[in-house]
């Protein structure tokens, strides 16, 4: 019976010595084993990450209104907004429209379905089926156009088509600028290669 004891005893005894020792072995083991990331891999979803980033710098329906030097009142609204990552004055935006009120009463409303303002040059950039609608019954149809936000001028940055009370006008450019004798009023031009289609008004 006393060997016994003895026995179970010195069982204990070491127990008490190897338990906590394999424990600490298997710890270092754990932290051996785990794996660390090799110097210069890309961190897991850090694209999703600055996707999320662009979205929450995102302005939801946003509105620029101004009025230039020679008195043109100039609104652009958007479905959204959002900043150009790559050029940090100017912003990029979709299913803009843009409404000119000019000195002399004509009303201008452009609409297209993208487009980027830059506000350090005071320019902004309507592109993808541009449609202008004047309030003196002309439609002009182009791809890209730029307009200033400071002065009275819009120029065409493609071919245009425009019909109106005088027909059909297919021409290389067109520009609407203040005129330069008379600064209440507004000009139209359009050049490079102008093809008029007139048709007589019926009465």
């Amino acid at each position: 019976m006393s060997r016994y004891d003895n026995t179970y005893s010195r069982l204990v005894t070491a127990a008490k010595v190897l338990l906590p020792l394999a424990a600490i072995g298997l710890l270092s083991t754990l932290f051996l084993l785990a794996r660390t990331a090799p110097q210069g891999e890309p961190i897991r979803f850090a694209e999703d990450s600055v996707n999320d980033l662009a979205s929450a710098q995102r302005l939801s329906a946003p509105v620029h209104a101004s009025v230039t030097q020679d008195g043109t009142e100039v609104r652009i609204v958007a479905e959204a907004f959002s900043p150009d990552p790559e050029r940090p004055s100017v912003t990029l935006g979709t299913d803009l429209a843009a409404r000119l009120l000019t000195q002399d009463g004509l009303v201008y409303d452009i609409t297209a379905l993208t487009g980027e303002m830059d506000e350090i040059n005071a320019l902004s950039t309507l592109s993808d089926h541009v449609l202008i609608v004047a309030s003196n019954g002309y439609r002009v149809e182009t791809n890209a156009l730029q307009l200033r936000t400071d002065l009275t001028h819009l120029e065409s940055l493609a071919p245009v088509h425009a019909d109106g009370p005088l027909g059909e006008l297919d021409a290389g450019r067109m520009e609407i600028f203040t005129d330069p004798d008379d600064d209440t009023q507004t000009r139209v031009v359009f050049t490079q290669g102008v093809r008029l289609l007139y048709i007589p008004q019926r009465r």
